[in-house]
């Protein structure tokens, strides 16, 4: 894909647009032995407004030629990425604890005192962290979204945010059950449980928070 954008530089005009015709883009496609499934993806075919309007395809048929921009390329090259890598179990872990180290530092930021615990006994958690002598156990949930799917099948997607909203719910259920782990561990006598989502849920659960809303987390989390 990165030596396909590259073929097209000498094509871009004014430092933006780039047009060829589609039998060039044929031959480029060919030259860098795109696979089918990423010809198609680039190109926008939708039939309907939804579609249209949602694509990530870069490129557009205006008569006989394809037209596309430096910001469109990048923008699809970006999403063609994270498809590939979302695919790759090792990607996924590693985008976890990535997400857990942001959750951290933005608790630190908050003035709390985030420690060190990732296990006790045969007990697993995400985020440990302390303030005014009170524990804030929060589970990170690197959940996906795809944007697409929720303009283009509104049903699939309330069901999928309602089995998310089921599982949040149950993972905090758990974690209230092994809550004496953590306040014999600390020594502490008051626990808060809370689930961070890398995007947001439609929930009316006070203790599931999307991650846009990590900067309020004090004040949410102490007024809940």
């Amino acid at each position: 894909m990165a030596a396909f954008i590259r073929s097209l530089l000498p094509l871009v005009v004014d430092e933006y647009f780039v047009r060829l015709t589609v039998k060039r883009f044929d031959e480029l496609c060919s030259e860098q032995k795109l696979p089918e499934a990423l010809r198609k993806a680039l190109v926008v075919e939708g039939a309907d407004y939804v579609d249209n309007t949602s694509t990530y395809a870069p490129f557009t048929r205006v008569g006989g030629d394809l037209v596309t921009s430096i910001t469109l390329l990048g923008r699809f090259a970006n999403h063609w990425k994270n498809v590939c890598l979302n695919r790759v179990r090792r990607y996924q872990i590693r985008s976890g604890f990535i997400f857990e180290k942001s959750v951290k530092a933005a608790l630190q930021a908050q003035g709390f005192d985030v420690t060190e615990i990732k296990r006790v006994g045969r007990a697993e958690f995400d985020v440990v962290a302390t303030l005014d002598g009170v524990i804030y156990n929060v589970q990170c949930k690197n959940n996906l979204v795809d944007l697409n799917r929720i303009e283009a099948d509104v049903r699939r997607f309330v069901r999928y945010n309602r089995s998310l909203d089921l599982a949040y719910r149950k993972a905090l259920e758990k974690e209230r059950a092994r809550e004496q782990t953590l306040l014999g561990e600390l020594g502490l006598t008051a626990i808060k449980h809370f689930v961070v989502s890398r995007y947001p849920v439609a929930t009316q659960n006070p203790c599931v928070l999307a991650f846009g809303e990590i900067l309020r987390f004090r004040a949410i989390a102490v007024g809940t």
